[in-house]
């Protein structure tokens, strides 16, 4: 991908190979795919970038984010960002408890330290509704090389709130974050769920 201007400097977003492949699998299935976790807006991640709407407000995010930890760009820092659209662009994996009620739900691990509830793959009157949200998790550092002043190092995204990135947290989610998760092949529904960023 060519280079972006945002805060003044010239920054370069990378998707590394291992979670570009990662991403083909889960949030980037083909937008016919009606399942949990997929975008429906998007084909793929260079699709995504290609997206004026989309771009707009990732630059936004951008700039804040760099405006804010501008004495971290050195070493870097990574966060996780929640991008609003005023359309749907998939289907979300995470909804609020309070959103499932009467669903079955099963608790299941989702890394070796955290577990969730999870609607039940046979739960088929509870669809994954569809979203409006791009959760995403960056690293922005300093490019060490001359072809751009910083670099933006996607490590994960899906349609959905941010409620974290599971490979680091421990416990119980829907304890302690107050959502309930679709598995990747939960049908996909027509409803509409809009959720705070």
């Amino acid at each position: 991908m060519k280079n972006i201007i945002v805060a003044g400097k010239s920054l370069r977003v990378i998707l590394p190979a291992r979670d570009r492949a990662r991403l083909a699998e889960t949030c980037f299935r083909g937008t016919h795919v009606r399942e949990a976790g997929n975008f429906f807006r998007w084909p793929n991640f260079d699709k995504m970038l290609g997206d004026k709407p989309f771009m707009e407000r990732f630059r936004d995010v951008l700039a804040a984010a760099i405006e804010e930890n501008a004495g971290a760009l050195e070493s870097g820092f990574t966060e996780p960002w929640t991008i609003p659209f005023t359309e749907p662009v998939g289907w979300t994996s995470s909804v609020p408890q309070t959103m499932v009620n009467g669903a079955r739900l099963e608790l299941k691990r989702t890394n070796g330290r955290s577990c969730a509830l999870f609607v039940a793959a046979s739960d088929t009157d509870h669809p994954a509704p569809r979203t409006n949200l791009v959760a995403m998790t960056l690293t922005i550092r300093k490019n060490f090389k001359p072809d751009a002043d910083l670099v933006a190092i996607v490590h994960t995204m899906y349609p959905g709130p941010n409620v974290g990135s599971f490979p680091e947290e421990e416990g119980d989610i829907t304890e302690s974050k107050g959502f309930v998760l679709f598995d990747f092949h939960h049908p996909g529904g027509d409803s509409f769920v809009e959720l705070e960023p």
